[in-house]
């Protein structure tokens, strides 16, 4: 028993296909970028140029950005 095989399915199935590769690719990339940015912010923050000027640290266990409780009373304050 043969299928039949219409062009807008083939069309919409190499569509799908190249879309779901970029969509791929893109996320390889930004996971990338957030690794490397992560890795310049904890290097800043071991050097202390940005928790010394900012109230800015890093949290080395779970890599996220930190803001000092002084720091964000600051910027509140009007």
């Amino acid at each position: 028993m043969a299928t039949k095989v219409y062009p807008l399915q083939v069309l919409l199935l190499t569509l799908s296909g190249f879309l779901n590769r970029h969509q791929a690719d893109v996320l390889a990339y930004l996971v990338e970028e957030n690794r490397v940015l992560k890795e310049q912010m904890r290097l800043a923050c071991m050097r202390g140029s940005i928790s010394g000027q900012h109230g800015v640290g890093f949290d080395t266990k779970h890599g996220y950005l930190l803001l000092g409780a002084g720091s964000l009373n600051s910027r509140t304050r009007r």
